[in-house]
């Protein structure tokens, strides 16, 4: 996403780097590849540009790319971010199409939101376990920390935005379909606002690691604005997305939550 400037222009209502980059991994997949750097490098990319086709319908991935046994997540010895499981790139990478697709069955929809509310909780442990203080600013920072730590609490916040955006998108498309109950419909308002609550947390802490260590968080950000309708949590979204504008000038943040608005924020509280 710090690439943004490079491969994009003013005024695309979409940040089209994931296209570039959906372009190089789609000529990479007929490369023998077996090193690796080359597996880390392609499951990293991967990841990016899945997330943002979830919202962006001209990035198309060759589905042999999903044969990618790495998990995205630290690549140290700590081992808890490996049980994410909606965060593993087989799983992650059919969240687009299930998505995109208006005949998705309802089932699997419900069955990948419940993987990643399950998810949403337990990187919500991993990160309560890290020591953060207050700072002058109201957020939290962990710069006292060392560079160790804070490097997996960039990894480990960088996972729960992803898993928070994802909850958010697959909720609004739950409470869109035919199918859900009244009952199920008013416990998805309220899980909804509870996601947005976090992400706005989130986006507060990480906001110290800015631009590098944050640059997904604009997207967790969109789905949040785009889903809730409390004017307050609007207003501090809207405050959080032109701060993290700066560090991607050419992008207007506001006008592609805009654009994605009409997807995920119908019926919300």
């Amino acid at each position: 996403m710090i690439c943004q400037g490079w491969v994009g222009k003013r005024g695309d209502v979409y940040p089209n780097h994931g296209e570039a980059i959906a372009h190089m991994l789609n000529i990479a997949v007929d490369q023998n590849w077996l090193g690796a750097f080359e597996s880390n490098m392609i499951t990293t990319l991967c990841t990016i540009a899945v997330l943002e086709s979830i919202f962006n319908p001209r990035i198309r991935l060759d589905s042999r790319l999903w044969t990618l046994p790495e998990t995205f997540g630290p690549r140290t010895t700590v081992q808890e971010m490996s049980n994410i499981e909606s965060l593993k790139l087989r799983n992650f990478a059919r969240m687009p199409d299930l998505l995109r697709d208006s005949n998705s069955d309802p089932a699997a929809i419900r069955s990948a939101y419940d993987v990643v509310q399950s998810d949403c909780k337990k990187m919500a442990t991993l990160l309560s376990a890290v020591p953060i203080i207050s700072s002058v600013h109201g957020g939290s920072t962990g710069q006292h920390l060392p560079v160790s730590v804070r490097r997996l609490h960039v990894r480990q916040q960088t996972g729960y935005g992803i898993l928070l955006a994802l909850a958010i998108t697959l909720n609004s498309t739950l409470l869109l379909h035919a199918d859900t109950t009244a009952s199920d419909r008013d416990i998805l308002r309220l899980e909804a606002a509870a996601y947005v609550d976090e992400v706005i947390s989130l986006a507060t802490q990480a906001a110290q690691y800015r631009p590098l260590g944050s640059s997904s968080t604009p997207l967790c950000l969109l789905a949040a604005w785009g889903r809730t309708s409390d004017a307050a949590k609007q207003q501090r979204l809207e405050a959080l997305i032109v701060e993290y504008q700066s560090d991607f000038e050419l992008t207007n943040w506001l006008d592609v939550a805009l654009s994605i608005k009409p997807r995920i924020g119908a019926n919300v509280t």
